[in-house]
């Protein structure tokens, strides 16, 4: 039986029907057992499905912006640990 560490590091390998058959029992027998695992499981599925919803886009000036901004919160936070 797999233990929930196991669960936890072989669940995008399950979702993508990427185990072997012998790992698929044990990973639903675990499932079976464990409420914990069978809440993460379907809260990854969640997690995945809200995901390929989201339309990614690269847009390069909006990362730029972004980078800049920590970049300068940075600096700014610096500053006032040399003032102390």
């Amino acid at each position: 039986m797999f233990s929930c560490k196991k669960i936890v590091d072989k669940t995008s390998s399950y979702n993508e029907g990427q185990l072997k058959w012998h790992e698929r029992v044990a990973y639903r027998f675990h499932l079976m057992m464990c409420k914990h695992c069978r809440r993460f499981v379907k809260q990854f599925g969640v997690m995945i499905q809200s995901l390929s919803r989201f339309k990614w886009q690269d847009d390069t000036q909006l990362s730029e912006k972004i980078i800049k901004k920590i970049h300068s919160k940075h600096q700014h936070h610096q500053g006032d640990e040399h003032e102390k």
